[in-house]
């Protein structure tokens, strides 16, 4: 019978052992991330802390942090009972004061998750109680093209039902797309048109 040590160490003329020898795991040291693990996202609290613990970070003084609390709420809020929880926390305040950051990726990703809002009644019509059309209008002349397609989906998203599309006229926004049209991105004028539709 063969020892313990003599088997790893390769004593053992069993033809077993070097085949087991072989196909052992062997360990590996690597620097990349698992790949189900993105570092662009803020790990996500359970149950009813995950949205407050997200708007906190929405405010976060640190770019990164704001940066990833955006890229899970791109995800959190496809659930309409996340999106009413994240409406009476205050999220949508948050989104409005981030269509003003200097960073174009906060820009780009509060516009996104407003268009993921502005997809649901209640959405909807918290667009108009926070009077969140016109700094998104504004955001029609953004550096970013992603900023403006994205902007211009919210605001058509809205205007879908009554209310919104009042919203749009009251705004003067009709004037402005109308203007956009001159000069957009092809892909963007077609979303204007859609609103004017």
């Amino acid at each position: 019978m063969t020892s313990i040590r003599s088997f790893f160490l390769g004593e053992s003329l069993h033809p077993l052992t070097s085949y087991l020898r072989e196909r052992m795991a062997t360990t590996r040291i690597s620097a990349q991330l698992p790949p189900n693990i993105d570092p662009t996202k803020a790990p996500l609290a359970y149950g009813d802390r995950a949205i407050p613990k997200l708007n906190r970070e929405l405010q976060d003084e640190e770019l990164i942090t704001r940066q990833r609390a955006l890229m899970t709420l791109c995800d959190h809020l496809h659930d309409p009972e996340h999106i009413v929880e994240a409406l009476r926390l205050g999220v949508i305040e948050s989104l409005k004061a981030l269509l003003t950051d200097s960073d174009g990726t906060v820009r780009h990703k509060a516009t996104e998750v407003l268009y993921i809002i502005a997809g649901h009644n209640v959405g909807r019509d918290a667009f108009l109680d926070y009077s969140i059309i016109p700094p998104l209008a504004k955001l029609f002349d953004d550096d970013l093209d992603i900023v403006r397609r994205n902007s211009h989906m919210a605001i058509e998203m809205v205007s879908e039902f009554a209310p919104g599309a009042e919203g749009v006229v009251q705004n003067n926004l009709i004037p402005i797309l109308v203007e956009k049209l001159k000069s957009e991105l092809d892909e963007i004028k077609v979303i204007s048109l859609i609103q004017r539709g």
